[in-house]
């Protein structure tokens, strides 16, 4: 193997390391602070800031104008300092002006559209986190760029906890959503003044027209890609809000989190690292190819057995995890699992095509899924079967995304469904592992006994691991391997 892709391999690894560090402490606090404010607070807090978070979250997507994912792509000798400076005031211009469009336009207009009140403060107060997220995004990039992902990921792991800390301490003492308000916007308010002790660069007041363009050529498509993304992801918290209101918002963010949250969460271990690993190899579509699916491999391997347990026990689980209440949540759990598992199968489709240049493409594939699958599924979902038909629609619009995908894929990368069939054997062999635990589970175990339920849980997952080890020990040995080495070379 060539010392140059030794090296990058190297650099894949610690940053998939630290990645992954980063998501057992940081992401793991998160969803557990989730659940204990779910115990503490009824559903309809998360309703309020679900109703909230459709339109900030729209702000915060396009808060950078697309600038990070350009900047990330820019080959070396093309990004130069003045391209840094012109992002950085540019970002902050840019979501000062949001701020100002969410305080004064859109609080007064969700108050009206979902007749809620409290959203007049709360969009706000959630709307800092546009304002505080541009003044660590070069840090960001950088880092990314040389793929040092440790200082990243200790900051994000200090912010996770910090935060997570405060919201319980608010929920203990009464704050109601304003716990939930807090946990969202803090992580952003404790890594900035950390990023800039860490991290030497300093913006200079410079600007660029020819700069701007050049960046923002990039960003257009990134931009333009995530308010489509977005109105994907968010149509139906704004369908369900506005149909169903706060409670049964409520059950359906908290499924989210549970099943597609995480998913992401997972997924951005690789997804964060192989942006810049593709960028590099932009003219090498073999080692693209390889990288690829080498990914689906090892993601599907993490998530699916996850998403298949979720998919049987959610019926038990919910109620030991955050109480009876929370019982609507179940099917659409489930839903989502499925769905997950279908988007794990595509690997990490949209960084290898913003890693190729093909912004476009992206954008394209976002287009043609929300208006002719997305919008359409979930306006029929809701309007028949409530938060379950709007988690089936979910189902299509992951199976649509997915055949769209992989028409690019197959065309630009070579990356045939056989060549995606072998990368699944190694999960597929887990699965089939875990079939007679299901079998005995639904056919004998009373799952009101917390400890047996426990005790199918653990040989669930047991058994799926012994089925790989059995059947894929080998392939299994080489990761662990690799992961081994790469760790005593950290050290």
């Amino acid at each position: 193997m060539p010392k140059e892709e030794n090296s990058l391999n190297d650099d894949i690894l610690t940053g998939t390391g630290w990645v992954s560090f980063q998501l057992m402490s940081s992401q793991g606090t998160r969803i557990l602070v989730k659940l204990i404010l779910a115990r503490l607070l009824v559903p309809g807090y998360f309703g309020i800031v679900g109703m909230a978070v459709v339109f900030t979250g729209l702000f915060e997507a396009i808060g950078d104008l697309g600038l990070a994912a350009a900047l990330t792509q820019f080959k070396k000798e093309r990004l130069t300092r003045i391209h840094l400076d012109t992002a950085f005031w540019l970002s902050v211009l840019f979501s000062g002006l949001i701020f100002l469009i969410l305080t004064f336009g859109i609080a007064p207009f969700a108050v009206w559209f979902y007749g809620e009140p409290s959203l007049q403060s709360v969009i706000p107060v959630l709307g800092l986190s546009v304002l505080l997220s541009p003044l660590s995004l070069i840090h960001r990039i950088l880092l990314i760029r040389e793929l040092n992902f440790k200082p990243l990921s200790l900051m994000d792991v200090g912010a996770s906890f910090g935060s997570g800390i405060i919201a319980v301490l608010l929920a203990l003492g009464g704050a109601g959503v304003w716990s939930i308000v807090s946990h969202n916007i803090l992580s952003f308010a404790l890594a900035v003044p950390v990023f800039w002790w860490v991290t030497p660069w300093r913006p200079r007041l410079n600007f660029s027209g020819k700069a701007f363009s050049e960046i923002l050529g990039l960003g257009i498509y990134e931009s333009l890609k995530r308010i489509l993304l977005f109105l994907t992801k968010n149509f139906d918290y704004l369908v369900v809000g506005k149909l169903l209101g706060a409670e049964m918002l409520g059950f359906y963010t908290l499924a989210f989190i549970f099943t597609d949250t995480f998913r992401q969460r997972i997924m951005s271990i690789l997804n964060k690292v192989m942006f810049p690993v593709y960028s590099r190899l932009e003219n090498d579509m073999s080692a693209i190819k390889a990288y690829y699916l080498r990914v689906i491999k090892y993601n599907t391997l993490i998530i699916t057995p996850i998403m298949l347990y979720l998919v049987f026990f959610a019926d038990p689980l919910i109620p030991y995890l955050v109480g009876a209440t929370w019982g609507p949540m179940i099917f659409p759990v489930r839903a989502m699992a499925v769905a997950c598992i279908i988007h794990t199968i595509g690997g990490t489709t949209d960084s290898l095509l913003k890693g190729i240049g093909r912004f476009d493409l992206n954008f394209k594939v976002y287009l043609i899924n929300t208006f002719l699958v997305t919008i359409p599924a979930f306006v029929i979902g809701i309007n028949f079967w409530g938060i379950n038909g709007a988690a089936l629609a979910v189902v299509i619009y992951k199976i649509s995304s997915r055949i769209i995908y992989q028409y690019y894929i197959r065309k630009y990368v070579r990356v045939y469904e056989t060549d995606i069939l072998r990368a699944l054997i190694p999960a597929v062999t887990g699965w089939m592992g875990t079939i007679p635990i299901i079998v005995i589970s639904y056919t004998f175990i009373p799952y009101y006994n917390m400890l047996i339920f426990i005790g199918a849980s653990t040989a669930f997952f047991l058994f799926y691991f012994l089925a790989i080890y059995t059947f894929r020990r080998r392939e299994l040995k080489y990761i662990l391997d690799q992961l081994y080495l790469n760790k005593a070379k950290a050290k």
